[in-house]
């Protein structure tokens, strides 16, 4: 047993199925997308090496990217596994027969493993760490309790019955209800990519009045069911009554659906498709807009953008999923009763109607947020880790 008297004593091995790309604009030579990078570097300042395993993608780098840049953070790269969904699974033991070795070691040196998971390439860091014995700190990123796979079963399972003092499990949330009646030892971690000093700085969206056009805005992947359709439709009506513009922050295999779903609508001209951008250009869009619409219809482990919006000053709109509810509350925004285009545009008139009731909103989300910053995060992470090995 080691006593985690002092992180910054101690060497970690981060294992991540998270795609990184090769990028020589980057101090560690190695860039990735998403709030990963952002968390990844202000995790490790809290130890004295750390060692990142992630599966390297090839092909052309994202304009989007953000790089691995910590004086003390290291990069390992892994070859990607092949394929998507089945053909994945069923290829990834030759995979692992090829990287096994390297693994191996890797957890052999290091002192603590910390993993992410639902993820394969996470899981089997998980396995291998626990067979050594090795000091384990595992965060869940999905949903926390989802078991509609036999992989996502399996995953639930393993995590309720290891979490411990010693094998600490965090699930991506949060929320007065703690995450397992069953297991004590698995806490809320929420998710973040805003630092104290960004959120101290952030330009903070001026509240909309009946006079100027209402800026609409969603950050989201453009999947099927991350809903932005539904938005899209409830739009058309919304543009009926309102001067109005949509903004769209985000790429994926639904966007052609969607630019021609606002192009058969005649909103096109309304209807503005960003791609995916970096995170200061994210938070620019969202200073310039009047509210924040997030209409999914997926599982959400913790929207980062929806805190990103709430820093911003936005008003939300949200789904009734996952701890959508618990950030935006009463006093933040409103509930959708469901994620569907005639309860979008009820939501929206309502809020509109009452511009004082949306300023007082603002404030109110712009509050809140403070407490998700990047740096509470890993203040909270820390002092979890030391409070937990120290007892061991």
């Amino acid at each position: 047993m080691i006593v985690m008297e002092r992180l910054k004593d101690k060497n970690i091995l981060i294992i991540s199925h998270k795609e990184i790309w090769i990028d020589k604009n980057s101090p560690s030579g190695y860039s990735t997308i998403g709030g990963f990078p952002i968390q990844i570097n202000k995790l490790s300042t809290v130890f004295n090496k750390t060692l990142l395993m992630c599966s390297l993608r090839k092909g052309p780098i994202p304009n989007s990217v953000t790089p691995l840049y910590s004086n003390n953070l290291a990069v390992e790269p892994l070859d990607e596994p092949p394929f998507n969904g089945v053909f994945r699974k069923l290829f990834f033991l030759i995979w692992f027969l090829k990287h096994s070795k390297e693994i191996f070691l890797k957890i052999k040196n290091c002192d603590i493993i910390h993993t992410l998971i639902p993820g394969d390439i996470g899981l089997v860091g998980t396995l291998i760490a626990l067979s050594f014995g090795k000091p384990v700190f595992i965060r869940h990123c999905g949903t926390w309790g989802n078991t509609d796979t036999i992989f996502d079963k399996f995953i639930y399972w393993l995590l309720k019955r290891i979490a411990s003092k010693r094998n600490i499990v965090m699930a991506t949330g949060d929320g007065d209800i703690m995450p397992e009646k069953t297991n004590k030892y698995i806490k809320w971690i929420f998710s973040s990519t805003i630092t104290k000093s960004e959120w101290e700085n952030i330009f903070v969206a001026s509240s909309w009045s009946k006079d100027e056009v209402l800026k609409i805005v969603v950050v989201s992947r453009l999947t099927k069911k991350k809903n932005v359709q539904s938005l899209i439709l409830s739009f058309e009506k919304i543009l009926s009554k309102i001067d109005s513009q949509l903004y769209i922050v985000g790429d994926g295999i639904y966007r052609p659906h969607l630019e021609e779903l606002s192009n058969r609508l005649s909103i096109n001209k309304y209807v503005h498709f960003y791609g995916n951008c970096k995170h200061s250009n994210v938070m620019e869009i969202l200073s310039k807009s009047h509210l924040f619409i997030f209409p999914t219809k997926t599982k959400e482990g913790f929207p980062k953008v929806l805190l990103e919006a709430m820093a911003s000053g936005l008003p939300c709109l949200g789904s009734d999923i996952s701890v959508i509810p618990y950030l935006i509350g009463n006093e933040c925004g409103k509930i959708l009763k469901e994620p569907e285009p005639n309860f979008i545009t009820d939501a929206v008139f309502e809020l509109t109607s009452n511009p004082k009731l949306m300023r007082n909103m603002s404030l109110q989300a712009r509050a809140k947020s403070e407490y998700y910053t990047i740096d509470n995060w890993c203040d909270l992470i820390s002092s979890r880790l030391k409070k937990s090995w120290s007892l061991d």
